[in-house]
């Protein structure tokens, strides 16, 4: 009997993180020679620049560096710079953390905010605190711990109120992420009313310190699409996307996020031509995002499940071209 185009599609993408994986779990020993704070800080500028562009490939093989180099730089630190280690250590890890979370390798991400909550607490900074909080959340999330995961998020958004008065441009920020956060949580969890009042405050605190580009009413616009097909409202969050373009997004990053709730909400309408022309937008935007995201790599397994008079020109060439078996 012939198998189902379901069954016989599969998804491949490559693994990336092979190699820190082994150094996380103590298999096997670094080869990254110590580095000192100024070699840290440049390849933790590369890494950002290379998430920010979604250079996944690139970003997999700066991860045992980061993760070694916050390692040493934190053991190494005199008493009088430990405060600065320690913080330069934390975003070493958080950014460590994002890109795991991308990845879906979410035993790792865990192992990471551990260190990351150690250095973070050694820091004292409000605003890695903050983060830190923002970044749990989502690992929590990932594992279906989601309770958990808003009180975290909640208690962050609370503790950075009271520790700094919201009086600084980047606490507003900081504050504005994380009831964004809070809101994509509520709303994974079908917490319509909760997510959608979160997010007006997150729209809020955006038009209150006039964040453009790095934290602004355009990035809760991002986040209203997401949260609209998080609750299943499909419609909603395809109007949503229609109301900006990707050109108003600052990064790649950004500009593939855009395309990737689009694609999963014109999906989830049924429209499918319309879903591959969004993924085909996301590989233009980003090639690595459905390379390697598996998103991407589960939404071509349901579109060639779906098209099963092969309606939908070149999605077998496509689903081949990003290492998805047809």
């Amino acid at each position: 009997m012939r198998r189902s185009p379901r069954a016989q599609a599969t998804a491949r993408p490559p693994q990336l993180t092979a190699g820190l994986s082994g150094l996380l779990l103590g298999a096997e020993p670094s080869t990254t020679p110590p580095v000192g704070p100024v070699e840290l800080r440049a390849t933790l500028a590369a890494a950002s620049a290379d998430l920010q562009a979604c250079r996944y490939a690139r970003l997999a093989t700066r991860l045992p560096q980061l993760v070694t180099g916050a390692a040493t730089v934190t053991a190494n630190a005199a008493d009088d710079r430990r405060c600065a280690a320690t913080a330069l250590a934390t975003r070493a890890y958080h950014l460590t953390a994002q890109v795991l979370i991308k990845l879906h390798e979410d035993g790792m991400s865990w192992s990471i905010m551990d260190r990351a909550g150690q250095t973070a607490r050694a820091c004292g900074d409000p605003l890695l605190q903050a983060e830190h909080a923002r970044i749990t959340a989502i690992v929590l999330r990932r594992t279906l711990h989601r309770d958990t995961a808003q009180k975290v998020v909640l208690t962050g958004a609370a503790t950075l109120d009271t520790a700094t008065g919201l009086r600084q441009r980047d606490d507003v920020t900081a504050y504005g992420r994380l009831l964004a956060t809070a809101a994509y949580t509520a709303a994974l969890g079908d917490r319509r009313d909760t997510a959608l009042d979160l997010l007006a405050e997150a729209d809020e605190a955006a038009r209150r310190a006039d964040l453009k580009p790095a934290f602004g009413s355009v990035d809760v616009a991002l986040y209203r699409i997401g949260i609209c097909r998080a609750l299943g409202d499909f419609g909603s969050a395809v109007e949503c996307a229609r109301t900006i373009t990707p050109q108003q997004l600052g990064t790649v990053e950004r500009r593939a996020r855009y395309w990737q709730d689009t694609a999963l909400a014109l999906h989830g309408r049924g429209a499918n031509a319309e879903a591959y022309r969004a993924l085909l937008a996301a590989e233009q935007t980003a090639p690595q995002e459905v390379r390697y995201r598996p998103w991407a790599q589960r939404l071509t397994v349901d579109l060639l499940a779906s098209d099963r008079h092969r309606s939908i020109p070149d999605l077998r060439a496509f689903a081949t071209r990003i290492g998805v078996d047809a």
